[in-house]
């Protein structure tokens, strides 16, 4: 089955070290927004983002 593990913190916590260290043990896959919404939308968000 498969697993979803979300990790949410204030900026600079360590959020990414961390998500690479699960990434690197369970053989996962990291989606991070900031680069979904960049790759959707070309880096021309405006004032959306």
């Amino acid at each position: 089955m498969a697993k979803v593990i979300l990790i949410c913190g204030k900026i600079a916590s360590g959020k990414s070290y961390y998500a690479n260290q699960i990434k690197n043990k369970e053989r996962a896959v990291i989606l991070n927004t900031d680069e979904l919404t960049y790759s959707l939308f070309n880096n021309e968000q405006g004032d959306k983002y």
